[in-house]
């Protein structure tokens, strides 16, 4: 085993570098390895065979001189027994001699042979070491050359992607000329814009102020189109009573109040006078209409719910208009407390406002102003008169 390791340290001093000779010198080392191992186990175990030879020699050679010289050592047996005499001692100790060097050669032989049992365990545990050097190294071996072709493929790789990169870079700088031209292109066509833009922001608030101007002309003209169009409608549209409800509620206090009914000529205010002479019924309030046609003063025959025809005399005034009539004169009824009135006053007072609020299409000047006028008792106490419509 020494001069196998001197081998192999002499063998290693002189590896080339390269890989593949590397690989091979390796190779041919293993291969060295593993003859010298075979002959030394070979040596290993013929070994105890000629130990063993040599022993089974020297036993056979005491078996012999013991059997040749039994009766020898009887008779030293006997003296021992006995005791020696002084002219046998020599013959004695001259026979432990041969009996010590028999017994050493003997133990000298046992323990060569266990030392070579020994030696060959020691010696087979090298060579599982060495195996699995051998192994380790062979795997050493396979990774540096695995990692040597990684490494060579990588530089490839990278080699390329050097060359892949340049190029790429190379369009980078192509395609940035390009854009900073495009860039200073789109500048200038952004200074034009501007330049642009400002003029028809310009134009812009000179067409917004026209736009507004035309909007408010557009929004006036369509408010005097709604105003003509609701003036249209209230010319074209006869007047009605909306409300009646409220009306007849606002009357109901004055139930049994008379009075008489003038009407303007034309079919309007004489079908409008129907209907308001109807919501006066239902209030309760009592019509007393003449029974004759006075002289100069015109009269128009209608026919109310009785189904009867009247008298109804003629005006001339526009919108509603209320004559009530008191004993009292008008300075008094001035300083007189309106729940102190009297109830035909009371009953003027209430129904201007209602009936102004129920007449439709609505205009100011449906009511005109009412005007009491004193009068003596007799008579009919209040006269209201449908003129025209405003």
């Amino acid at each position: 085993m020494i001069v196998t390791l001197a081998y192999l340290i002499s063998t290693a001093s002189a590896l080339p570098t390269d890989a593949s000779a590397l690989e091979s010198a390796m190779s041919a080392l293993v291969k060295d390895i593993t003859a010298l191992d075979s002959r030394s186990e070979f040596w290993e175990k013929v070994l105890p065979w000629f130990t063993g030879l040599v022993a089974a020699g020297l036993i056979a050679d005491v078996v012999v001189v013991v059997w040749e010289r039994r009766d020898e050592i009887h008779a030293r047996l006997r003296w021992i027994r006995q005791g020696f005499h002084p002219a046998e001692a020599s013959s004695a100790w001259r026979f432990a001699l041969e009996l010590f060097a028999t017994a050493a050669i003997l133990l000298g032989v046992a323990l060569e042979l266990w030392a070579g049992a020994a030696i060959a365990n020691i010696n087979g545990q090298l060579r599982s070491k060495n195996a699995e050097l051998r192994s380790k190294s062979n795997q050493l071996l396979a990774l540096v050359t695995q990692e040597a072709g990684d490494a060579a493929a990588s530089a490839k790789t990278a080699h390329e992607e050097a060359d892949a990169v340049q190029g790429i870079a190379d369009e980078a700088r192509a395609d940035a000329k390009d854009a900073l031209s495009k860039a200073q292109a789109a500048q200038s066509e952004l200074a034009h814009a501007e330049a642009d833009a400002a003029e028809a922001q310009v134009a812009a608030s000179k067409s917004l102020n026209t736009a507004a101007e035309a909007e408010s002309h557009l929004a006036g003209a369509l408010q005097r189109a709604a105003n003509a169009e609701a003036e249209l409608y209230r010319l074209k549209s006869p007047r009605s009573l909306v409300h009646s409800e409220h009306l007849i509620a606002a009357l109901k206090p004055f139930s049994g109040i008379e009075y008489t009914l003038n009407v303007f000529t034309d079919d309007e205010s004489i079908q409008f006078t129907k209907a308001f002479a109807l919501a006066l019924h239902a209030a309760g309030w009592v019509r007393k209409q003449p029974a004759g046609v006075a002289l100069g003063i015109p009269t128009v025959e209608i026919v109310f719910d009785q189904g009867v025809a009247e008298h109804v005399p003629a005006c001339i005034e526009t919108g509603i208009s209320l004559h009530a009539y008191a004993k009292e004169s008008l300075a008094t009824l001035q300083v007189t407390a309106p729940q102190s009135l009297p109830k035909t006053v009371r009953a003027a007072m209430a129904l201007k406002p209602a009936i102004a609020q129920s007449i439709s299409p609505p205009d100011e000047r449906n009511v005109a102003t009412g005007v009491i006028d004193p009068k003596p008792g007799e008579g009919i106490p209040m006269t209201i008169c449908v003129g025209k419509k405003p």
